[in-house]
């Protein structure tokens, strides 16, 4: 083999190399970035019952993660069971000269690479009592598609509840605040504690910022706090 056919061939496989370090290297990347789940484009979805004894009307977020969208539509007839059960026995317990009604909204109130989270909120009318008002907050890893149990994010030796109600009677100079755990969620900030809606001079929502609650979380939950993008939304 002459000089110049070594030198080309000697060229060739220093330019492979490159390429396959190139490839290798682009690969390592996006495997990265693959860790990051997107964020949703979230539709919504409706399912509306009107019949002459009661009227449901319920919005929910429609997700591309289909174990997320089976838990939300739990929830969704869970809520219709339990409405229509109740107004079956006000029907016959007594007569009743106008309707029964559920109605369910929802809102976005946070989401980022990790974490998908709504907050529900809920009116039911039996005949002519005081209309119900209630509210569901659902947290959701998009990792796994599971429901997050807010009480499992923080330290099993931090009496989270606890410390919560006092930062938050602080707030409000309001000694008969108590926090339920279902009504928490997971922000960009903090925990937003979302507060009891019959209160009307209590604000709709606390923020606990990072630096009062990152030492109650346990360190998975804390790193996610303050680093990822936010995208919410009302509907």
């Amino acid at each position: 083999m002459n000089q110049p056919i070594i030198y080309i061939f000697g060229i060739a496989v220093l330019f492979l190399s490159a390429c396959s370090f190139i490839a290798n290297a682009n690969e390592d990347k996006d495997g990265k970035q693959s860790t990051k789940m997107p964020i949703y484009d979230v539709d919504i979805e409706s399912d509306v019952e009107d019949y002459q004894d009661y009227h449901i009307s319920i919005q929910y977020p429609d997700t591309p993660n289909n174990q997320i969208d089976q838990k939300i539509t739990d929830y969704v007839n869970q809520r219709k069971a339990m409405f229509k059960q109740k107004s079956y026995l006000s029907t016959q317990e007594q007569e009743m000269d106008q309707p029964t009604e559920l109605q369910i909204n929802f809102e976005v109130i946070h989401q980022d690479h990790r974490y998908f989270n709504v907050r529900f909120l809920e009116t039911m009318r039996i005949g002519s009592e005081e209309p119900i008002e209630m509210q569901t907050v659902l947290n959701f890893d998009k990792k796994t598609g599971s429901a997050i149990d807010m009480e499992k994010i923080f330290k099993a030796d931090k009496d989270y509840l606890g410390m919560a109600e006092e930062l938050a009677r602080e707030e409000l100079d309001d000694e008969s605040v108590q926090i339920d755990p279902r009504n928490l969620t997971l922000s960009d900030k903090g925990i937003l504690l979302y507060l009891d809606q019959s209160k009307e001079d209590w604000p709709d929502h606390l923020l606990l910022k990072r630096k009062e609650v990152k030492e109650w979380l346990k360190e998975e939950y804390l790193e996610n706090l303050g680093q990822n993008q936010t995208a919410e939304g009302k509907h």
